[in-house]
């Protein structure tokens, strides 16, 4: 039996409060209604479900052919609902409107069209638009000549805008080039062979071929490009201001900031990372201040709220502010994932992370235990890693909570999955086997155990799991204060007071 399509459940998921208010307000049909309601209210799809429910028993019969109305339906009321709401859809009409004005040859009428389209599309850089305006009056403007203004060559323009989109693509395909390497898994090069990949892709694709920007959104994409590379590069000032650039670029066009709003979005996404390593914290607070409120004005931004708080919640660690961090988790943070069922997404698990080593400096272990069963429970499997970091932190969690023979079974569980995995984890290893020995031995013995395991630490720097577990834990702080037989939270208090001076 063929699976009955989930489409239209898809469409109306991904349906904004505002758009269902919408489409509610102005469909007529009782029964088209009830459907609609019907899948709403689903959180997966079950087409049974909706058959039994529905109150019309002969439309149930025939769902497949009212599903298909109602997606044309939600379609059509969505072309309503954003009509002239985007620069896009403004200069589709005005297109339309000249198209028709054209047929009833009211030819003057429809240059005015056109002519405003023009506008719009100068304003909000949609240029590929602006080609079939120009396409259009080119066209017009061989048999009525009167029409346009003298010294108007629509032609020419039209020769001027495939200039500018041609460029615009070839510095796209360049960005591009630079994602795709960034992120492939195979890469395997040095830091300083990866900046000289990229400066050798821009000199030879950009450069060399005399490439320069001929339209602000093909500079913004260059500036982007030079920011990678500079990131490729560990140059972390570099990027900055570079990045600083492009965001300087958007806001000098408020028309920009509007219409490509998640580009605008994503801009203060890379910039805040940026913003962030350089230790610019009050920077970082106003950006995150900014960017809420820009989210809040375009409500489909929202839930990529999550990587804005990501970020914060790292640059606050970096400071020690744990109160902070609390906050930001318990209110923020746990508002945006509930709403939008986030709990399951990498960042949203990476952010909550982070706020182990918060609650157990702030000698809170039962909400750092919470957040460390949530991450192990979710449904989406955790990077390699992730996973042995968070496995780590769990170690952690029990050996302060003294919970010593659960850390002797969760030692001999992860001892049988890495025999039975055939894994190589030397130091994931040479934790539980730490973790092992501290935890069976007696009260005196422990310090050797400790000092002992802070000495050999410096053999695992390059090995992925300590890195990992370091972004969200100072490890070796951690050891040494048990060896020194001081709490976590006085240890990094120590830290702080050290820094000042």
């Amino acid at each position: 039996m063929k699976t009955p399509s989930p489409d239209l459940f898809r469409l109306i998921n991904a349906m904004s409060a505002s758009e269902k208010r919408y489409f509610k307000k102005d469909t007529k049909d009782s029964s088209t209604s009830e459907l609609f309601d019907l899948i709403n209210d689903q959180s997966a799809y079950e087409e049974d479900e909706i058959k039994k429910k529905l109150s019309d028993k002969s439309f149930a019969k025939n769902l497949k052919v009212h599903k298909n109305r109602l997606q044309q339906i939600l379609l059509k009321n969505l072309r309503s609902y954003y009509e002239e709401k985007s620069a896009q859809s403004k200069i589709k009409v005005l297109i339309e409107n000249g198209e028709i004005l054209i047929k009833k040859q009211l030819y003057d009428l429809a240059f005015n069209q056109f002519e405003k389209a023009l506008n719009i599309c100068k304003n909000y850089e949609e240029y590929e638009l602006m080609l079939v305006v120009l396409g259009v009056q080119a066209r017009m403007s061989s048999y009525f000549k009167d029409m346009l203004p003298a010294d108007a060559m629509p032609m020419v323009e039209m020769e001027k805008c495939a200039a500018i989109i041609q460029n615009y693509v070839q510095h796209a395909i360049v960005n591009k080039k630079i994602l795709h390497f960034l992120n492939m898994e195979s890469v395997s090069m040095q830091v300083s062979e990866a900046f000289h990949y990229i400066q050798k892709l821009i000199k030879e694709e950009i450069i060399d071929k005399e490439r320069e920007p001929l339209s602000p959104i093909a500079e913004r994409m260059y500036l982007h490009s030079q920011a990678l590379m500079y990131n490729a590069n560990n140059d972390a000032e570099r990027s900055y201001e570079l990045t600083k650039k492009i965001l300087e670029k958007f806001e000098s066009n408020p028309h920009i900031v509007e219409e490509k709003n998640a580009q605008y979005f994503n801009c203060i996404v890379n910039h805040l990372s940026f913003t962030a390593r350089l230790d610019k914290l009050q920077e970082v607070e106003n950006w995150v201040n900014k960017v809420r409120k820009h989210a809040e004005n375009h409500e489909q931004l929202l839930p990529n709220l999550v990587y804005i708080y990501q970020t914060f919640v790292e640059a606050l660690r970096g400071r020690q502010q744990f109160t902070k961090i609390k906050a930001i988790l318990e209110i923020d943070f746990r508002a945006l994932v509930e709403k939008f069922n986030l709990e399951d997404e990498y960042v949203s698990k990476l952010t909550n992370a982070f706020g182990v080593e918060a609650y157990i400096a702030l000698d809170e272990y039962d909400k750092a235990g919470d957040i460390i069963v949530r991450i192990l429970n979710s449904n989406q499997d955790l990077p390699k890693d992730m996973l042995y970091a968070i496995y780590i932190l769990e170690l952690i969690y029990h050996f302060d909570q003294k919970n010593f023979m659960l850390i002797e079974n969760m030692v001999a569980a992860h001892q049988k999955r890495i025999r039975r995995n055939n894994e190589q984890l030397p130091f994931f290893e040479a934790v539980i086997s730490f973790f092992k020995n501290s935890s069976n031995g007696a009260n005196f013995e422990r310090k050797n155990y400790f000092g002992l395991h802070q000495t050999s630490l410096a053999k695992f720097e390059n090995d992925p799991v300590f890195f990992f577990l370091n972004l969200l834990f100072d490890y070796p702080l951690w050891v040494t204060s048990h060896e020194r037989k001081i709490s976590y939270a006085a240890i990094l208090k120590q830290k702080e007071a050290l820094k000042k001076r």
